[in-house]
């Protein structure tokens, strides 16, 4: 251990009196580095591919997803079916698997005529459920069979090399929406379906919506890439004028439970179906959920909306005759005018208008206020018309009679939400440009209405580069 710890490292001091160069040379120390042939370790491999090519794995992808949906849906037939009571003409379990099939078809809003009765009112919980399955199936598929060296993975490359990128996401999206409609499409023909109706279109239209956005996701394209800067806030503005109408529909419809609750009790009991028959009741009712919400949110706006023979639930007043028995029902206000605390639900689409012409004008910061006004009238217009739309979708037949016409009151509702949600944008969208001035004028001292658009500086700044003038 001694004559180890003796010796000192070449690169510690030494004197050139108490070693020769021959010393000094064999005391060097020499680093040669090399270059293995292959990695020893593989960093950042990805996850494991199929193998077979995304034509095949898409439209398997949406064929699982169809499968999975068939089970759910069954399945809930199948637990009805074991309790009802055994007296009764409850069928066979092939009886009850068929019945849960004709309900799966329906489940993905392509209607239902049996026992002469015509259902058109699109369950849109189970729509909800089906489009996330699909597009997290179809993202799925996407990336396991997509090399890395493919020109539609990397997104830091230019959008010209990443064009093909676009369109193998489309394709994907495509092949997984035939996959999934195709044994819809064979079962609906089988049991005799209803006809196609501007409803079953909106669905399909949703599910390959769903299935673009998770192969877009999942190969990092981005679809709004190539639109002009002033539209790409316009979906997100959208978007959020829907969700503050829904989750208004959905205060809404909380507060008529809550109220009622004692009816919608009772009306639980009466059914008396039982553990199992009330586990499938809850599910059923679950899959209006969305109907419910958006007609809360019509309810909210003012327009209200109707549950057949007549029947009227607004703000202002509700008219509403023997009632179906289902439990949901329950939470429907009593007949007779409405209070004036009622009023304040009305305060939805002021705030879903100002949040549409604040997420608009952001984008605009060199606007004018008399632009600024005009953009956030039009954003709150436009997030009106688009929830007419989507309160029409969820509107429709549960039956005859009391079960007929249910749903929002279009002509009132497209009064109300354009009324609403485009002044309240137009207000918002002027307070905000003569807030922006006033906050320009005190930090320069000046008044400038003429500022340039950033979008123009950067095309004019563009074109003297090209031209060689600067």
């Amino acid at each position: 251990m001694a004559p180890f710890l003796s010796q000192r490292p070449a690169w510690s001091r030494r004197s050139a009196r108490s070693a020769s160069p021959v010393e000094r040379r064999s005391d060097e120390l020499t680093l040669h580095a090399t270059e293995p042939d292959e990695p020893t370790v593989a960093l950042g491999s990805g996850p494991d591919h199929f193998p077979v090519s995304w034509p095949i794995a898409a439209p398997l992808a949406g064929l699982l997803v169809a499968g999975v949906g068939w089970v759910i849906v069954a399945g809930l037939a199948v637990v009805g079916w074991l309790a009802a009571d055994a007296e009764t003409v409850a069928g066979s379990l092939g009886q009850a698997l068929l019945v849960g099939t004709q309900l799966w078809v329906y489940a993905n809003g392509a209607g239902l005529a049996a026992a002469g009765l015509h259902l058109t009112l699109v369950p849109w919980g189970t729509v909800a459920l089906f489009a996330f399955l699909l597009a997290r199936s179809t993202g799925f598929a996407a990336v396991r069979t997509l090399r890395v060296g493919d020109a539609t993975s990397p997104a830091s490359t230019p959008s010209a090399e990443r064009e093909p990128a676009s369109h193998t996401a489309f394709g994907i999206a495509l092949l997984a929406m035939f996959g999934y409609v195709a044994p819809i499409a064979v079962v609906a023909l089988l049991f005799g379906a209803p006809a196609v109706s501007p409803q079953m279109l909106i669905v399909f239209v949703v599910l390959l919506a769903s299935a673009l956005w998770g192969s877009c996701r999942a190969l990092e394209v981005d679809p709004t890439e190539s639109w002009p800067r002033w539209l790409r806030p316009v979906p997100t503005a959208v978007l959020g004028t829907q969700l503050i109408l829904v989750t208004t529909g959905a205060a809404v419809v909380v507060a008529g439970l809550l109220l009622q609750l004692d009816r919608v009790t009772k009306l639980t009991d009466a059914l008396g179906a039982g553990t199992a028959g009330n586990v499938a009741l809850l599910f059923g009712q679950l899959a209006f959920a969305p109907n419910l919400l958006v007609w809360g949110a019509a309810y909210a706006l003012g327009a209200g909306f109707g549950l057949g023979d007549g029947s009227v639930v607004a703000p202002a007043a509700t008219q509403v005759g023997l009632l179906p028995g289902i439990p949901i029902f329950g939470a429907v206000p009593s007949s007779g005018p409405g209070g004036a605390y009622q009023i304040v639900w009305l305060a939805a689409g002021v705030i879903a208008g100002l949040l549409a012409a604040w997420l608009v004008v952001r984008r605009r910061p060199a606007a004018r206020f008399d632009e600024t006004a005009l953009v956030g009238g039009l954003s709150g217009v436009v997030g009106a018309l688009v929830f007419s739309g989507v309160a029409w979708a969820c509107s429709g037949d549960l039956g005859l009679g009391r079960l007929s016409d249910l749903g929002p009151r279009l002509p009132e509702l497209i009064v109300m939400a354009v009324s609403t949600l485009g002044l309240s944008g137009m207000i918002g969208g002027l307070v905000l440009g003569l807030w922006r001035r006033r906050s320009h004028e005190d930090e320069d001292g000046t008044e400038s209405d003429d500022e340039p658009d950033p979008e123009a500086t950067i095309n004019l700044d563009r074109k003297e580069v090209l031209s060689g003038s600067r």
